[in-house]
Parts: structure tokens; sequence; C-alpha cells
């Protein structure tokens, strides 16, 4: 069976996905040259002349004639997008609703709670002060893997990252505080 990969980076996913013996399709933002000896790899930009963004990727989804996809980061941002992968081939991952549902930070952390698994404590904005003392926090946008730890070269207050509307706060369920550079040099 043909099988794209489409995200981002495929790397990690190809190096996996050429184990099932299977005929592999790479498209990401990267087109590694090294990926193309193990599977058929192409970057959006370098080879397709699309874009590196999500819409690239579906395009180049389009042109790419597979039995079916795998998505990987950062298309779990666009359930739209998810969604019309789906046309014509098999989506090997989950469904535009399931993304939506699991990238509600309300509801997935409502889920969690209900079924006892540690997660995060998450804060919106309007919540600051619900932040708990000596807790350091890290400010992220909503559909981001990056982020900010205020006072680490940002301001000590935590604000909204300026890349988005929506933010919110993380912080480890079961630690008061993460190590700085500092910290993590001295014990070293």
């Amino acid at each position: 069976m043909r099988i794209l990969l489409l995200g981002v980076s495929t790397r990690a996913l190809a190096d996996s996905a050429v184990r099932t013996g299977h005929d592999i399709v790479a498209v990401d933002y990267f087109g590694d040259r090294d990926q193309g000896r193990l599977v058929e790899s192409y970057a959006l930009r370098r080879d397709l002349h699309l874009p590196p963004t999500a819409e690239g990727l579906a395009e180049a989804a389009r042109r790419t004639k597979t039995a079916a996809v795998v998505y990987c980061a950062n298309l779990e941002n666009h359930p739209e997008i998810v969604k019309t992968l789906g046309q014509g081939r098999t989506v090997l991952g989950n469904s535009p609703g399931v993304v939506r549902q699991v990238r509600d930070w309300r509801t997935l952390g409502r889920f969690c709670r209900e079924q006892g698994i540690p997660h995060p404590a998450v804060l919106f904005p309007g919540q600051e002060r619900e932040a708990l003392p000596g807790v350091r926090w890290l400010s992220k946008p909503v559909r981001s893997g990056g982020g900010t730890v205020p006072g680490h070269g940002t301001s000590s207050r935590w604000t909204p990252h300026a890349s988005c509307r929506q933010s919110w706060r993380v912080a480890p369920p079961l630690c008061h505080s993460w190590p700085t550079a500092a910290t993590a040099e001295s014990s070293a």
C-alpha cells in the first residue's frame, strides 16, 4: 500500500513507517535530502513550489495519489484540513472531530480530571490570579509547540503570547518549580 506522510517534519515518522514494508511518500517543510534514501521525500517549497503552511500540505496531499495518509504536527491544529485528507483515501489517525475535542484544552483537562489522569495545570487569559505562588509557568500559544517562561528574557509577569489571540499557561502537575539553566549547571 502507498502511504503519504504529511506534516511540518516527517523525519521520525518516516524512519518508523519504512519498517512496515509499505511504499512511503513523505511531504514536509524540509524534505531532508538524506530522508530520500529511506522514502520518497519532498519539500513543500523546494520540490513542490508550495508555501510551507498547513494549506500547502493540503495541496500537496491533493496532488499525491496514495491509498492512505498519516498526518503529524502541525496538522492537529487544522481539523478542517484533516477532513480534506480523507477524500479518496484512508486517514490513518484521528478524525477531525476527535482532533477538535483533544485540541480544546478545557475539554481535555476536564476529561483528564474525570479519569484521574495526571496533567498540567492550565490557566487561560483572565485566570492569571489563580496561578499557584512559587510555581514557574510556561506561556504558550493555544496552537503551538513553543512558549516562553516569564522571567527568562521576558517580563516576570505572565502575558499572552504575542503570536495568538488566545494563550494558555501550563505548570507541571507533580512539582513546584522547574530547574533554571543556572540550577542545572550548578548540579552538574
